[in-house]
């Protein structure tokens, strides 16, 4: 069964399916172009088409070369164009003859085609014949004379005139000297413009003159009677030449008719093979068709079968991992029922914890005024250490859960590594005492030396370590060493005790949460649920640092850190002192100025930081801020990006282009804008930019370090904090205990929610998308500060411009529902 058990993936299944209905596919194309090709290599009928056409061209030409054999035997004058068009015509004839002889395989056309050469010759041969008995006809010499010269009776009349006044005799002796030439010589005289050969032997001449009229009726009648007895002759030599012409042209014609009668069994012969081919094609057509649509049929059935299995196996397979998803949803829901029982666990108890642990520092600040011995403060300042220590450690407990998912952050702060070193190996002198182990720190560290870093998360690691290294150690010591690598800016520190060491099985185990080290006695007596070393391994990873370990079971265990930093300048270190200075002294007479056209985030601003102390002044309207700035001086300003009339890029140019020492003043952009960088705002004139929301509790220490320090390293502060999370309370996080201040906040939002949601619905009945672009804008920091993740989502999408009515409504609908949560807050602090 195991081997067929990679059907039991949908995927895989699906995936099998389609190559099997790919192969058939493949199959059938394969076959049905066998097919294909062996129609291809039968007889193809274009050969006989090509046969067909050389006839019909023959015939043609032909036709043409006969009609130019009438235009020459019907003028009386042979033209040596239309001679040479003839001949062209013959030549063509030959060559589609001698073509379509070639290409023929048949040998009845061979032999036809030989009769219609030889026929095509006698023609040939009867045409030169007819043309020189035409030569013979119109070279008759007579009547070449009397074609020329037609006696009237003027004529008659002219010569019997002369004959009565004056008789001029001349006297010739003449002949004709012929040649013998051939048909073609002949046939040139015709056309040529050479004189006759006509010889003169003797010229002579008499003139008399005669007193006596001469009878000029018997003159005439004297010439008439020669020439009708020369016409006479030359009719009978031309009626024999007709004769012998009349007999050609029959001749011609019977040659006409067997020409014709070849030419058309020619064609008969090519047409009845091109009409079997075609009927032998259309039978091979016919049962390729037929094979064809079996392979398809085939093909499909098949198909049909193998899409009925795989959907078969796929609808079960589906089913099956439905019932599996439905199991594995209920185990899930289970599971985190669990995480948010322990999560509820986890802050119960650290709230439980950080309550008296403010009680226990307040007692130790009021205590360390008083006039003490210096040992005693030596002891009431470790205990501050220790307790300032589980606070921030109760506070990382809150957010275990983020740092499970990779959610938590890190505070990069100026801190002293050797002084949190020393202070964490100092705090746990007396646990050590106390179980009579021996603890000793080794710190290769300037003591000076400042570096950035997150000490919180540094002393948390190392508290782990030492901690776990005294319970699980019950005779030696536990030793603690640190070194700096200044090439690579990276804190080593170490971590040995001789305690008992990790077994072979706990070794793959030990950063896995809720596992626990050591003997079952060990287990028994040691306190602990498991978290140390996976924290440990979880805030390493966090810091971007890395943890290793050596072991071995009965001698001890030691861990490796290794922890990336950055060294500050002496410039920074300047400023970090100036920052203490400041922090210890107050600035309780900061001025602050706040611009921006959203009510609610102007009053929760105002309130929190005049609790702190500083004095702010607000304004919605952005033209209003040059007045503000010219009466008052102001220590920062903090201002909105995306304003109406002046927006912030504008505002800064022109503060930033003033005279004055206004040109100056620290400006910090509040933006929930994602698609403008830090840099971007910076080439504005911005001294540096916040993402809205500003995290509460970091309000007062950004407007302390941006007005007594550095705006941008306040900037980065702001950036690396962590933001609270959770709802309607959010709002009043850190003005709970003022009852009033909470309740101003709250109204404040109420009031302003309302007013959005008005000019929302009445922008979305009216579509004006630019009204609902600019209303979704102002909601995002409040939805960020509540952390509404998706009010958040669709309040950026409407910001970007996207025209979507089921967001619009989506948004108002869950901002009635927000509204009714701090209408029950009210209530709560009213009541």
């Amino acid at each position: 069964m195991n081997k067929y058990r990679f059907l039991g993936s949908i995927k895989i299944t699906v995936a099998i399916g389609y190559l099997i209905l790919f192969a058939l596919a493949l199959f059938g194309l394969y076959q049905l172009n066998k097919q294909l090709v062996t129609f291809s290599k039968s007889q193809d009928p274009l050969a006989e088409r090509k046969e067909l056409s050389l006839v019909s061209n023959a015939l043609l030409a032909l036709y043409e070369a006969e009609s130019t054999r009438k235009v020459i035997l019907t003028d009386d004058i042979i033209s040596p164009n239309l001679f040479s068009s003839f001949e062209k015509q013959y030549s063509k004839i030959n060559l589609l003859l001698d073509t379509l002889y070639n290409i023929s395989t048949d040998k009845e056309m061979h032999l036809r085609l030989d009769t219609v050469r030889v026929l095509l010759e006698d023609k040939n041969k009867n045409l030169n014949a007819m043309i020189a008995l035409k030569e013979l006809i119109n070279n008759l010499p007579h009547s070449k004379i009397i074609t020329s010269k037609t006696f009237t009776k003027k004529d008659m009349d002219d010569i019997d005139k002369l004959m009565q006044e004056r008789l001029l005799q001349m006297r010739d002796t003449s002949y004709y000297i012929r040649e013998k030439k051939s048909f073609v010589d002949r046939l040139k005289a015709v056309f040529s413009s050479k004189e006759d050969s006509l010889r003169v032997v003797s010229k002579g001449g008499v003139e008399v003159v005669d007193s006596m009229p001469t009878d000029a009726k018997i003159l005439t009648d004297t010439l008439v009677r020669i020439i009708n007895t020369a016409s006479q002759i030359d009719n009978e030599k031309k009626a024999k030449y007709m004769v012998r012409l009349s007999q050609r042209q029959n001749s011609m014609l019977y040659y006409d008719e067997l020409l014709t009668m070849q030419i058309n069994t020619i064609l008969r012969g090519i047409e009845a093979a091109e009409q079997r081919i075609v009927d032998e094609m259309n039978k091979e057509r016919a049962v390729i068709l037929k094979r064809s649509s079996k392979i398809v049929y085939g093909i499909a059935f098949s198909s049909l079968v193998v899409l009925i299995i795989f959907f078969s196996l796929t609808l079960y397979l589906t089913n099956r991992n439905q019932r599996y998803r439905e199991a594995l949803e209920i185990s899930n829901k289970n599971a985190q029922m669990l995480l948010k029982a322990r999560e509820r666990f986890m802050l119960m108890m650290s709230h439980d914890v950080r309550a008296p642990l403010s009680s226990i520092i307040g007692h130790i600040e009021y205590i360390m005024n008083e006039n003490l011995l210096a040992e005693e403060k030596v002891h009431l300042e470790s205990i501050r250490s220790s307790s300032e220590q589980i606070l921030d450690l109760s506070n990382r407990l809150m957010d275990y859960h983020r740092l499970e998912q990779g959610k938590s952050e890190v505070r990069l702060v100026p801190f002293l590594p050797y002084k949190v070193l020393n202070a964490t190996y100092n705090s746990f002198i007396p646990v050590a005492k106390k179980k009579h182990l021996h603890i000793e720190a080794e710190l290769d560290l300037d003591e000076t030396a400042v570096y950035e870093g997150d000490p919180f998360i540094i002393r948390q690691i190392v508290n782990n370590l030492v901690n776990n290294a005294i319970k699980f150690t019950h005779e030696g010591g536990v030793y603690l060493k640190s070194s700096m690598d200044e090439k690579t800016e990276t804190l080593k520190i170490s971590v040995r005790d001789t305690g008992v060491g990790i077994s072979v099985e706990e070794k793959s185990r030990i950063f896995e949460d809720f596992e626990r080290g050591g003997s079952a006695d060990d287990k028994q007596s040691i306190e602990g649920f498991g978290l140390g070393l996976p924290i440990t391994k979880k805030l390493v990873d966090l810091l971007g640092g890395s943890i290793d370990y050596e072991t071995e079971i009965g001698k001890g265990t030691e861990f490796f850190l290794t922890i990336p930093l950055r060294k500050l300048s002496d410039a920074q270190i300047t400023e970090v002192e100036s920052l203490h200075v400041a922090s210890e002294v107050g600035t309780q007479t900061a001025r602050v100025l706040m611009v921006d056209d959203d009510a609610t985030i102007l009053n929760v601003y105002t309130k929190l930081l005049e609790k702190q102390g500083f004095e702010v002044i607000t304004t919605d309207d952005s033209s209003k801020v040059f007045e503000l700035i010219e009466n008052n001086d102001f220590d920062i300003i903090f201002t909105d990006i995306q304003m109406p009339g002046m927006n912030g890029f504008e505002l800064v140019k022109k503060i930033r282009n003033s005279s004055g020492k206004n040109a100056q003043i620290p400006i910090i952009a509040l933006s929930a804008r994602s698609d403008v960088s830090e840099k971007d705002f910076k080439a504005a004139g911005f001294t540096s930019f916040i993402a809205k929301p500003i995290p509460f509790d970091l309000m007062a220490k950004i407007v302390r370090q941006a007005v007594e320090c550095n705006a941008s390293y306040a900037t980065d502060l702001a950036k690396g904090s962590p933001q609270k999370t959770g709802g309607v309370y959010s709002l009043i996080e850190f003005v709970k205990d003022d009852k009033e201040t909470s309740l101003d906040i709250l109204r404040t939002f109420y009031e302003d929610t309302n007013n959005k949601l008005a000019s929302l619905e009445n922008a979305l009945e009216t579509d004006d998308w630019e009204e609902v672009k600019s209303v979704a804008h102002k909601f995002l920091p409040m939805m960020n500060i509540i952390n509404e993740k998706e009010l958040v989502r669709i309040s950026e999408k409407l910001d970007q411009g996207e025209k979507n009515r089921e967001y619009v409504q989506t948004l108002i609908a869950s901002l009635h529902k927000v509204n009714k949560e701090v209408e029950k807050v009210i209530e709560e602090l009213q009541g």
